[in-house]
């Protein structure tokens, strides 16, 4: 992998946020270059109550899970910006893949919703959908101007490589010009924008049409 590559370069690797391998130990993130992980292993959980949609409690610390409270958005940029401030003085690695916005849509200051032994919607409880997707990408988006923002106070901005991508093609909004959205094989599905920030490396406004793979 390429936390692999990287800590065997003498970086520090973290991961905060979504592994989606599944439960089995064999496949944590820190059995795979990863020195500390933050996040859940299955495809999705209750951004308050952190139980996957079978029901199963799914917020881990390395290989073990911890009871945490808190907004998923939240606690994935808490332990973003703790791991930056550890690692300040030694090159690192830091992978945030966020659950925000993806599935169910809840915004801070809904409720939990799912729980163990209890029936419950996939989606989520909320009726406006289109509003509540546009509260959980703000919040993200929140958290990653407080990981850039560490970086400056840390005064590291300047020679740290940040790369933003997306998953897939939007459910929800508009993939432009694409055929198609997230699930299906035509671009809107999978052909998504990026952003690279180098300074002195990238000149800032450079576009370039590059094809880039985020598997």
């Amino acid at each position: 992998t390429i936390a692999e590559i990287f800590r065997e370069a003498g970086y520090s690797t973290g991961i905060m946020g979504k592994w989606h391998l599944g439960y089995k130990k064999k496949y944590n993130s820190v059995h795979h270059g990863f020195d500390e992980f933050y996040g859940y292993v299955s495809g999705n959980i209750d951004y308050h109550s952190h139980y996957d949609n079978a029901g199963i409690y799914d917020w881990w610390h390395n290989l073990d899970t911890i009871y945490e409270e808190g907004y998923v958005t939240d606690l994935i940029t808490k332990h973003s910006v703790e791991f930056i401030r550890k690692n300040k003085d030694r090159p690192f690695l830091l992978y945030i893949p966020h659950e925000a916005p993806h599935v169910p849509f809840q915004g801070r200051n809904d409720s939990a919703y799912r729980f163990p032994g209890k029936e419950f919607s996939y989606l989520g409880l909320v009726k406006n959908r289109v509003t509540t997707y546009k509260e959980m990408v703000e919040v993200m988006d929140e958290g990653i101007g407080k990981v850039m923002q560490t970086l400056r106070n840390l005064n590291l901005d300047e020679k740290t490589f940040v790369f933003f991508c997306s998953d897939n093609g939007a459910r929800f909004g508009s993939n432009g010009n694409l055929k198609g959205d997230k699930g299906s094989l035509w671009e809107g599905g999978h052909r998504v924008p990026a952003i690279a920030r180098y300074p002195g490396k990238i000149e800032a406004g450079t576009v370039t049409h590059s094809t880039v793979l985020s598997m």
